[in-house]
């Protein structure tokens, strides 16, 4: 399998999390998988915070959800982006104009 294939469904992995299970588990890279909400365990900044859009285990901080600072607004930007890579490799661009900001 060649690296954009597997960006691809690098990409794809992404998309399917934010539509279908962002409320009902969290990404873990030091477990290497997806983990029930009820198995993690977050530090709240305040008593009464909400509940993060999606979990995002930090990988050095493993109490710290990087998905606490994703509102409705730039999740729905960073899905887009994610969508925009995805599309771009599944059509066999190549992986350099993809990293041109």
């Amino acid at each position: 399998m060649g690296l954009g294939q597997l960006l691809c469904g690098f990409f794809g992995f992404w998309l399917d999390y934010l539509d279908l299970q962002r409320t009902s588990s969290v990404v873990s890279v030091r477990h290497g998988r997806l983990m029930a909400i009820n198995e993690k365990v977050w530090q709240l900044d305040e008593p009464d915070a909400e509940r993060p859009l999606i979990g995002l285990e930090d990988p050095v901080e493993v109490t710290h959800n990087l998905g606490r600072v994703l509102t409705n607004r730039t999740l729905g930007i960073v899905r887009s982006e994610i969508q925009q890579a995805r599309d771009h490799l599944a059509a066999g661009q190549p992986l350099s104009r993809l990293l041109v900001p």
